[in-house]
């Protein structure tokens, strides 16, 4: 049984920045950040690029804004992996739709012929899926719900300090309602508020929120003609194929139902229900 106190807890949180959508596809991380904690009080921090072995995706770099040069020089994962499990070693991590960073970190250790990550996790989404009621449940959004200070977004450690944030804030409200040791939190987020299944690969905050509340987009998507349009979309789910990520919509460009490679969607817009 895990009665320890909170604030004697060992957490270390974690984001990795990746080439794509999806570590069963063969995308692969590009950047992680960790941070490890006790009570508040920082412990260790570790982050750096990493060299994926391929190219990053342009949908990628449109969200962490890191490109293939930036990555030329830096180390593969295999050489940071000790310093990186060091910093995880014994904590319970904590990730904002954690099953998304662990499906990466674990792929990367497979392949390197070393043990999957069995810590106990926490999953700040799922957290606030069940213990609030924001319009929205991204990262940055939390953030501004909460009226916490603004990190560098999409960029690992950024994050991971915003993760903190929040997670703090979080553990504060839940503590007012009795939860007090490590099994209880762990307890608290079992389930989930809403019906929709976040999928095991993250999404663009915009993408995951249109398919939750049915919501629309509009897109700037280039085809692999290199044709580049604009599309106004209603998201409805998705798929992956092969080594590859898809997202099954409604377009209304095209007034029906159409099929996008995630990868070449490079800007999108969430609209509101008045918005044309």
């Amino acid at each position: 049984m895990n009665r320890v106190p909170l604030d004697q807890v060992i957490y270390t949180f974690l984001d990795v920045e990746t080439t794509g959508l999806s570590a069963s596809a063969g995308d692969r991380i590009c950047e992680i950040a960790l941070l490890r904690c006790r009570g508040g009080q920082e412990l260790d921090a570790f982050q750096t690029l990493v060299n994926p072995g391929r190219l990053i995706s342009p949908g990628a770099q449109a969200v962490n804004h890191i490109t293939d040069s930036m990555v030329a020089d830096a180390p593969p994962f295999g050489s940071i992996a000790g310093r990186a499990l060091e910093s995880m070693e014994g904590a319970v991590l904590v990730a904002h739709n954690v099953s998304f960073d662990l499906s990466f970190i674990n792929r990367q250790l497979t392949l390197l012929n070393m043990p999957r990550l069995d810590n106990p996790v926490i999953d700040t989404l799922a957290l606030a899926r069940r213990h609030y009621r924001f319009p929205s449940n991204s990262l940055g959004n939390l953030r501004r719900y909460m009226g916490l200070p603004q990190r560098e977004e999409h960029r690992a450690m950024g994050d991971v300090l915003t993760l903190k944030d929040v997670f703090m804030r979080m553990v504060a409200d839940l503590e007012g309602k009795g939860v007090g040791t490590l099994d209880e939190l762990l307890e608290a987020q079992t389930s989930g508020s809403h019906g929709y299944k976040k999928p095991e690969i993250i999404l663009p905050p915009e993408v995951d929120e249109a398919i939750e509340k049915g919501g629309r987009v509009k897109i700037r998507y280039v085809s692999g003609s290199r044709q580049d349009t604009e599309r106004v979309i209603r998201p409805l789910r998705v798929e992956i194929r092969g080594s590859a990520v898809y997202l099954v919509a409604y377009c209304f460009l095209r007034n029906g139902e159409r099929t996008f490679l995630m990868d070449r969607i490079v800007e999108m817009t969430p609209l509101a229900d008045n918005d044309a």
